[in-house]
């Protein structure tokens, strides 16, 4: 009885500590003390032991970036490079866009192989469009044209997810190019130039489309009384030169009035039109969205217009500055607009109220002086104190801002202008911006005489003024240094030197846009 009373007490036991052991599981590290450990041994340069340790840390806390970068390094110690950007590359899988990862993986990368960061990309694609501008009017049908960037796209288009800038230009006044920018390894270049005379789109459209599995198709047309050719160029992966060239020639010599000569060909080969429409569809249907061109391209063919404005996108690559974790908007659509199409009726109802006679020497401007899509009008009354004024929009919100002096510049999408001038001794400089639809005045300067009906001259003969800003008194040198502090004068563009328009022109322009 005693043996067996024994066996029960010591059954008893066993099973109690496997009981304990079962409810009371083994806890892992946590991932500090890894992480503790790791960076011990990382000093100690035991990268095996370090390696282990960062290794756990993924295991236990994914999300925590150290784990990937700390076993990098222990990797880079053991010399297993490849290993090292493999372990980064899961870690951005993990933290898209996670700066700690990032930077070490770009030193990691062969240099023709790493990538710009979205703010490179940004101030790059900025610069050139800046450089290109916009038009400052722009209708097709009217005849009204200028210069500048017509439309815009950014997309991936050789799947290496950094997007590269399509952009579609006026040159000369007719002719239509096509240009798409972008990045190899981290130098910035021209990759594809489309020039109109060369794709025979002068004085015609110059339709751009994105090419499913990478690359472009290009469409131009050149109409005319006596011809009319139509040509498509596939880009597969951006290669050049083109893969694949498909033309349409149509001509009406002077001395036929009985019908045309048509020809066709495909790669230079000549094909009937039965085989030239077939390699058209076949080519149209790898087309996955229009990046450039027209909505009438658009509704022809049915893929969808994913093309910007020059203020769009201006405006969509100056957020990428603003917050460099922003992702590129997908291409399922026209990114936010934040033009409902209002202020256009806002700003002809302003400037029909406001016109004192059919003699009126009021001339218009359009300026872009914030970041968003809707313009700024500015007006210049032409005469005396008259002055200027400057509208903007917000939703259906007009708010405009008059002043009796003459002068109004502004730096293009920067939010920032200012309104100076004067006479007869007294000068003015105020430093505006635009917040939540309003004008706000930032800073006011004004300088002149004392007395302008008796003006005291220095030994130089110059007038001696009282310089003033934000209501204390300054030096002159004071003056200057503070004004150029709140507005750089060398990257503004003053109204005046931008083309205007009378009243017949400017509604034919805010109406055509």
């Amino acid at each position: 009885m005693k043996k067996r009373s024994a066996f029960a007490a010591l059954f008893a036991i066993v099973l109690l500590s496997i009981s304990t052991a079962c409810t009371n599981p083994v806890v892992p590290p946590a991932a500090a003390e890894l992480l503790d450990l790791g960076e011990k041994y990382l000093l100690e340069l035991n990268y095996e032991q370090a390696l282990v340790q960062f290794l756990m840390v993924i295991e236990v806390e994914p999300m925590n970036p150290r784990g990937y970068t700390g076993a990098a390094e222990a990797y880079i110690g053991l010399g297993d490079m490849d290993r090292a950007i493999e372990i980064l590359r899961q870690g951005l899988e993990q933290l898209p866009g996670n700066e700690e990862i990032q930077s070490l993986l770009q030193n990691l990368l062969p240099p023709e192989i790493q990538t710009p960061n979205r703010a490179e990309i940004a101030e790059a694609y900025l610069l050139l469009l800046r450089n290109e501008g916009s038009p400052s009017y722009y209708s097709w049908g009217d005849g009204l044209v200028e210069d500048g960037v017509i439309s815009v796209s950014v997309a991936d288009l050789n799947n290496d997810d950094v997007p590269e800038l399509v952009y579609s230009r006026i040159v000369d006044g007719y002719r239509w190019d096509v240009l798409v920018y972008g990045f190899v390894g981290l130098d910035f270049t021209e990759l594809i130039y489309m020039e109109g005379v060369e794709h025979q789109v002068s004085a015609g459209t110059f339709s751009v489309y994105s090419l499913n599995g990478g690359g472009l198709i290009a469409h131009g047309g050149n109409g005319g009384e006596a011809n009319f050719t139509s040509r498509y160029y596939v880009y597969r992966d951006l290669a050049l030169p083109p893969t694949e060239k498909l033309f349409e020639h149509t001509w009406t010599p002077e001395w036929m009035t009985d019908g045309d000569e048509t020809s066709f060909s495909v790669d230079g080969i000549a094909v009937t039109e039965e085989q030239f429409n077939s390699e058209e569809s076949r080519v149209l249907s790898e087309a996955e969205h229009l990046l450039t061109g027209d909505n009438f391209a658009s509704e022809q063919t049915g893929i969808n217009n994913v093309s910007m404005t020059y203020e769009e996108a201006v405006a969509y690559l100056s957020s990428w500055l603003n917050d460099g974790t922003i992702e590129p908007e997908p291409l399922d659509g026209s990114p936010q607009n934040q033009d409902s199409g209002a202020w256009k009726q806002l700003y002809i109802d302003y400037i029909n109220e406001n016109l004192s006679s059919e003699l009126d020497r009021t001339t218009y401007t359009l300026l872009y002086v914030n970041g968003d899509a809707v313009p700024e009008l500015f007006v210049d009354y032409a005469y005396g104190y008259a002055g200027l004024a400057i509208c903007t929009v917000m939703g259906d919100s007009l708010e405009v801002l008059h002043d009796s002096h003459f002068g109004l510049s502004y730096i293009e999408r920067e939010n920032l202008f200012t309104i100076g001038g004067g006479r007869m001794d007294m000068y003015f400089d105020d430093v505006y911006t635009i917040q939540d639809g309003k004008f706000v005045r930032l800073h006011t300067g004004n300088y002149g005489a004392e007395d302008n009906s008796r003006i005291e001259l220095d030994g130089e003969g110059n007038p001696i003024y009282l310089y003033f800003w934000d209501g204390a008194e300054v030096s002159a040198s004071e003056y200057q240094s503070l004004l150029a502090l709140a507005f750089d004068r060398s990257r503004a563009t003053p109204a005046h030197a931008l083309t205007s328009f009378n009243y017949n022109e400017i509604i034919s322009i805010i109406e055509s846009m």
